[in-house]
């Protein structure tokens, strides 16, 4: 039936399509085509379309549109090497895709709430402690390892970009992650790394382990590192073809894929082959430019290298590391074997003559510079003016790892890193040196290294420790393990004393300024989330504040503060986040509020705030309590009111900001390395460690 039209008063057309609409409505689509167009949706919107109707509800609840909604959320659990464990899940969730995406939901929904618990406890702590491992240890037993650590990569990755939301729960999120995935996945990999044959050592490879164990999220199957050399090796050899094609390498088909071995040709065309390699280096790639080339291949393997030297610089690696390793591996894949010194953080690199049995040294960072060891002694001396003869040497291959890491854990006073990073850092440094046996050796170093804030973790390997040199231990030195088992168990339970203390003191200011009473207010201009300036323009946020300053004698008389400043250090002084990681503490008249506030670069930022709404930072909630908000009025706080924090959006979005950084910006993994336990192993072996755990609720998964 045709509808009917007519015209209303105003002469507006209209429609009559009741009788039309019943025909060709939605609804009446046989449910094999409606479960068709819903396999196109989210879940969410199966979700949202399913409260429509009946008709709709019902067909919502197919399997065929629950397997494809949970295929498109989830990708990464369809992976090959999660099938075992999530086929567990599906059997357990009586084999529905619906009850297996809730129950996946439902990880989430735990690992936030854990994650927001952490937050609020463990901020006074520069790093991951045992309780933060163990509420997150207990929620694997509802849902196992698999959901959670997909979990844990959709806080560090959300479906939308939104940098400066979740900054907190991302903080928590990814020192979790890192650790796992550290210990149960690349842990195995470096150890078969490091107990190789000499000969399969090679720079790239102990680069992108590196790289892996730097930011264990960002995994790929392949070494970026690698392809790069051997995209540049590519570059070089077309080169080479072009301008010297007498030259031996010119016949090659392709360069060699792996970049040792000994130089295969003579002095002279070595040379002639280095030659080539500074002009595709320095020439057409321009990698030691500020301003490189903008497309192409060229900026293509620029911004690589640009990635990969800021990634390393984040624990102290300076871009000569790289760069001195680019060099070295492109010459070796076109068969000249140069050599990394054993200075740590060189920008020199040498090659040994086939004739005259001397090293030629090369500057990478003066366009391949080419030195004498009389020269290359000389200019060094300038910088290291106690340099050791030793440091001038080659880096014994056995040693490729080590010196990688050397390099890496060198801080740079200019970007620390993180006390986690560090940490970490030094960790893997501890079992490179040792082969990854937990020698004597490794585990004193270790033990310096963890027992403050991992003493349980600590306590796991001095048990493996026991167990492996069980037969050779005498009774003294039994003895001494025992009591340092022990001690490891006390130091645990006055980290949780600790904690349980920082959070009853906030709980009774909380209470004291519900009751009215006036809790650590003073006069003040700014408060704790402000983002400021200094200096000439710097930005910083500030996380902490006092009434006047708190700094020993020697810091203020070092510094000046009582001339320099005209208060002196009876003033307001500020704890302060600044850019590229560091810290300040500065008096209030050095300080005005931004006129255009923007967000810090600091990896501490997630530690104090929970995000960045535009304007200001939103402390996380027991900041927000001990340090009451002044009023902005003209640059001046006099009252004080507590700071919102509330877990809205910020409508606060650069566009054109997010569109120029859309290119550094790391891609989501859309896949992970290796698979978890499905029960990560105990720090903790008895009930009086098990304090501040989030449990859980939810079914037991048998895993």
């Amino acid at each position: 039936m045709d509808p009917v039209k007519f015209l209303d008063d105003e002469g507006v057309m209209h429609m009559d399509i009741r009788e039309h609409d019943a025909e060709t409505s939605l609804l009446s689509l046989p449910t094999e085509i409606l479960e068709h167009i819903l396999c196109f949706l989210s879940i969410e919107d199966i979700v949202s379309v399913s409260q429509v109707c009946r008709r709709l509800h019902d067909v919502h609840t197919s399997e065929k549109v629950w397997r494809f909604g949970f295929k498109s959320r989830y990708p990464r659990l369809m992976q090959t090497s999660c099938h075992p464990a999530l086929l567990s899940a599906f059997e357990w969730c009586g084999r529905s895709w619906r009850r297996t995406a809730w129950f996946r939901a439902s990880a989430g929904r735990h690992l936030r709430t854990a994650l927001a618990k952490m937050a609020d406890r463990c901020y006074s702590v520069g790093c991951l402690p045992d309780p933060a491992m163990e509420e997150f240890r207990s929620l694997v037993p509802a849902h196992g390892t698999l959901f959670n650590r997909d979990a844990l990569l959709e806080v560090i990755y959300p479906r939308q970009h939104c940098p400066d939301d979740d900054l907190s729960l991302r903080y928590y999120a990814r020192m979790l992650f890192r650790e796992i995935q550290r210990d149960s996945v690349l842990l195995p990999i470096i150890r078969e790394y490091v107990q190789r044959p000499v000969q399969h050592l090679n720079v790239p490879e102990a680069f992108y382990l590196m790289s892996l164990w730097m930011i264990p999220e960002q995994v790929n199957r392949q070494s970026d590192l690698q392809s790069y050399y051997i995209k540049t090796a590519g570059l070089v050899l077309d080169e080479l073809r072009r301008r010297l094609p007498e030259h031996p390498a010119a016949d090659w088909a392709a360069c060699k894929q792996n970049p040792f071995g000994p130089t295969l040709w003579t002095d002279d065309e070595a040379l002639q082959l280095l030659d080539v390699l500074n002009v595709v280096l320095y020439d057409q790639l321009a990698l030691m430019e500020d301003d490189g080339p903008e497309d192409g291949p060229a900026a293509e393997l620029s911004m690589l290298l640009f990635l990969h030297h800021r990634h390393f610089h984040r624990v102290g690696s300076k871009v000569q590391t790289v760069m001195a390793s680019v060099y070295c591996s492109v010459a070796g894949m076109l068969g000249v074997n140069l050599h990394n010194m054993q200075l740590p953080h060189s920008w020199m690199i040498c090659w040994h003559r086939m004739v005259g049995e001397q090293y030629m040294f090369i500057d990478v960072l003066r366009r391949g510079l080419r030195l004498s060891r009389e020269q290359a002694l000389e200019e060094l001396k300038a910088v290291h003016p106690g340099i050791d003869l030793q440091m001038l040497e080659p880096v014994p291959r056995e040693r490729v790892l080590d010196y990688v890491i050397q390099c890496s854990t060198q801080p740079d006073p200019r970007r620390p890193g993180s006390d986690f990073d560090l940490a970490s850092f030094k960790t893997l440094a501890t079992w490179a040196r040792s082969g990854c046996r937990l020698d004597t050796a490794a585990f004193t170093d270790l033990m310096s290294t963890l027992a403050r804030m991992r003493p349980m973790y600590t306590h796991r390997l001095l048990q493996q420790f026991i167990q492996a040199n069980g037969p050779h231990l005498v009774e003294n030195d039994r003895r001494s393990l025992e009591a340092l088992a022990t001690d490891l168990k006390t130091r645990y339970k006055q980290l949780l004393r600790s904690l349980d203390k920082q959070e009853a003191k906030v709980r009774k200011m909380a209470d004291l300024r519900a009751a009215g009473r006036a809790v650590g207010n003073y006069r003040r201009r700014f408060g704790v989330g402000d983002v400021v300036t200094y200096g000439g323009g710097h930005l910083a946020v500030v996380y902490s504040c006092s009434p006047c300053c708190e700094a020993p004698e020697d810091w203020v008389e070092e510094r000046g503060m009582n001339s320099r400043l005209q208060l002196g250090v009876n003033q307001p002084f500020y704890k302060l986040l600044l850019e590229v990681d560091q810290f300040g503490y500065m008096a209030e008249e050095e300080l005005h509020l931004a006129a255009d506030p923007q967000p810090i670069d600091h990896v501490e930022v997630g530690r104090f705030f929970a995000r960045f709404d535009g304007e200001r930072y939103v402390p996380i909630a027991p900041l927000a309590i001990r340090f009451p908000e002044p009023q902005h009025g003209d640059e001046t706080k006099m009252s004080f009111v507590e700071s919102p924090t509330d877990d809205g959006d910020s409508d606060w979005e650069d566009v054109e900001d997010q569109e120029r950084e859309k290119a550094l910006r790391p891609a989501p993994p859309a896949v992970w390395m290796g698979v978890w336990p499905e029960i990560l192993p105990e720090d903790s072996d008895d009930e009086d460690t098990n304090g501040g755990a989030v449990t859980a609720d939810g079914g037991q998964m048998d895993h």
